[in-house]
């Protein structure tokens, strides 16, 4: 049986994707900030941070579509929103 290797997640600019980390992505023309929560074989499972009404899931997202985000420029923003 031969084995189909998994995607490499890098994200817009080429960094490596993790779970647990915070990217920015865009959803029906909205630009968000959200957490990984999974990575699967060719996608990310992406949940919004500081939107009560999302569903536990999230949404896929590819990592091409995502931008990592972080330090205090995050900070700002989930402390702003929530």
């Amino acid at each position: 049986m031969t084995r189909i290797p998994a995607e490499e997640h890098k994200d817009l600019l080429g960094r490596e994707v993790k779970e647990d980390d915070h990217v920015a992505f865009s959803h029906h023309n909205t630009l968000y900030v959200g957490k990984v929560i999974k990575v699967t074989p060719k996608q990310v499972r992406v949940v919004p941070v500081g939107h009560g009404y999302w569903r536990a899931e999230g949404m896929l997202k590819y990592t091409s579509q995502c931008c990592l985000v972080g330090g205090p420029e995050l900070t700002y923003h989930i402390l702003k929103n929530c």
